[in-house]
């Protein structure tokens, strides 16, 4: 065998053994149930199931639950309304008026969601003024709910003739 030859097959066990080594004590850690991360990185090392390892996992949990609670509340699970209460609002407000006379007329339409991930209804002027049997519309209002961002409502509230 050349010395070239015999060189690479030196260098070559040479990394089987390390190989092996590597392989062996990353064993031993699965064992173990801790997170093995090579041999450079040893001070590294932490037992998932150790008070280190919970603290983690409690950090990663609230930091899920912030962002979601962030997501919930700013996301657009927040009803329309010209001022907004985080814990709760209740606001009712104009949308527009036309020079018809009020009469004792009204028709609500309504649309509703939950957590902001499910919303349902119809809340359109049309769907209003055809449950109030309403031809001409005098007026046009809204009535908003909202919970926590929780639970939300949105109403049209259509008075007329």
């Amino acid at each position: 065998m050349s010395k070239q030859a015999a060189k690479h097959h030196a260098k070559a066990a040479e990394h089987h053994e390390h190989a092996a080594r590597h392989h062996r004590e990353a064993a031993k850690h699965h064992q173990a149930g801790t997170i093995f991360l090579g041999e450079k990185n040893r001070s590294r090392r932490r037992n998932l199931f150790s008070r280190q390892g919970g603290k983690d996992m409690f950090r990663r949990l609230t930091q899920i639950i912030s962002l979601s609670a962030a997501v919930m509340f700013f996301g657009g699970c927040l009803a329309y309304t010209p001022v907004v209460g985080v814990a709760m609002t209740m606001i009712q407000g104009p949308i527009t008026a036309t020079a018809y006379d009020q009469s004792s007329r009204s028709g609500t339409s309504c649309a509703s969601s939950a957590m902001g991930l499910f919303a349902w209804g119809d809340s359109s002027i049309s769907t209003a003024k055809s449950i109030g049997q309403i031809k001409q519309v005098a007026s046009v209002d809204f009535d908003t709910f909202n919970l926590l961002g929780m639970y939300g409502r949105f109403c049209t509230v259509v008075r007329g003739n």
